[in-house]
C-alpha cells in the first residue's frame, strides 16, 4: 500500500508521516522541509569583524521578514544571527531599526519588486531607499518555482543561530 501510494506520485514524506507515523514531514505544503533538515543549528553568534548582510522578504498579505547573515569564517556557509518580522512597517522604520543595531553592512538584499513596492505613503522602495542612503542589491525576477528551487539549494549552506530567540521565531515561519 506505502509503495502504491508513492507510485501514484504522494509525495514520500507524506507517505512517512500517514503510514509509519513519523514526524519527520513538516506541514503539509511546506516548501523548505526537506532542506532545513540538512541545515546546521547552533551556536553562531555576531562576528563583529565581518559584514552582515540582509536577505529580505517584503510582505503585502503578509509580514515583512529580514534575515541577517554573516559569511562563515570557512567561507563554506552563511550563519544566520539575526531575524525581524512585523506587519505594516513603514520603510523608513524598518531603515531605522536596521540602522540601531550595532551591525556594518554589507549587502541588503531586495526582492525584485522593491522597485515597486508602495509602502503605504504613495512613494515607490527604491526612491526611500536613495533618500535615505540606503544601498540594495535586486534579487533576480524568477518565476516562483525557479526562487522556490534556488532557495532550496541555499538553505543547506545556513547555520542558524538558535541560541537567539528570533532567528528561532524565523527557522519556524519557514515551516
Amino acid at each position: 500500500m506505502y509503495q502504491d501510494e508513492l507510485d501514484a506520485g504522494m509525495d514520500p514524506l507524506l507517505a512517512k508521516q500517514e503510514f509509519y507515523c513519523s514526524f519527520d514531514a513538516g506541514l503539509f505544503g511546506a516548501f523548505y522541509t526537506n532542506e532545513l533538515s540538512r541545515a546546521k543549528f547552533g551556536d553562531f553568534p555576531w562576528n563583529p569583524q565581518k559584514p552582515v548582510h540582509t536577505f529580505w522578504d517584503i510582505g503585502l498579505k503578509d509580514s515583512t521578514a529580514i534575515w541577517f547573515g554573516q559569511e562563515s569564517n570557512d567561507g563554506e556557509a552563511i550563519n544566520i544571527i539575526d531575524y525581524e518580522q512585523a506587519n505594516n512597517v513603514p520603510f523608513t522604520k524598518w531603515v531605522s531599526d536596521i540602522r540601531s543595531k550595532p551591525y556594518s553592512y554589507g549587502v541588503h538584499s531586495m526582492p525584485h519588486d522593491f522597485k515597486k513596492r508602495d509602502w503605504k505613503d504613495g512613494r515607490s522602495a527604491s526612491s526611500l531607499a536613495n533618500e535615505f542612503d540606503f544601498s540594495f542589491e535586486l534579487t533576480p525576477d524568477l518565476p516562483i518555482k525557479q526562487g522556490i528551487d534556488a532557495v532550496k539549494l541555499f538553505i543547506p549552506r545556513l547555520r542558524f543561530n538558535n541560541k537567539n530567540y528570533r532567528v528561532n521565531q524565523g527557522v519556524d515561519a519557514l515551516f
